[in-house]
């Protein structure tokens, strides 16, 4: 009888041991994130992450926190997130809780054309000219070619 009883104790404490991963309610999300950040607002003005969550995908405004990430000003990052819900949110909060997993990828200093899905075309582009179609085309052609650098440069001082 004892060695069942020990079996029975030992299946449910792997068991209890065990719950933490079946109660995670949460996503892992991978975030491409720019080099810089972006003057925002959300519940005030803020500084925001340029974030995508496709290589290739449109690059947005990201106005949470992720805990445990610590963004460097000129670092482009491919990290992995937790992403779960949270319980009762307050009223200006966010109904997600954002938690860095692990950094897949740091980039620093000059971005070449892997690094371009993470720069914000459009977002630039409205920043600075009217013509955000044009300004798209250029940085996109210029940066295909690797010379993103060149691209912006491009941009900001066109050619006459």
């Amino acid at each position: 009888m004892r060695p069942v009883l020990a079996m029975f104790l030992a299946l449910i404490a792997l068991l209890a041991l065990s719950l933490p991963a079946f109660a995670q309610d949460g996503e892992i999300v991978r975030f491409y994130v720019g080099p810089d950040t972006a003057e925002c607002e959300g519940v005030a003005p803020q500084q925001c992450l340029l974030i995508s969550t496709e290589p290739d995908g449109e690059v947005g405004y990201f106005y949470d926190h992720i805990e445990g990430f610590e963004h460097q000003p000129g670092t482009a990052y491919v990290i992995d997130v937790l992403v779960e819900p949270v319980a009762n949110p307050p009223a200006d909060g966010s109904s997600l809780r954002y938690t860095l997993v692990k950094i897949v990828e740091e980039t620093t200093g000059s971005l070449g054309p892997a690094a371009f899905a993470i720069i914000p075309d459009e977002t630039f582009c409205r920043s600075i000219t009217e013509d955000v179609d044009g300004c798209v085309a250029v940085l996109r052609s210029t940066a295909s070619e690797g010379l993103l650098p060149q691209a912006f440069a491009e941009v900001l001082e066109p050619a006459d």
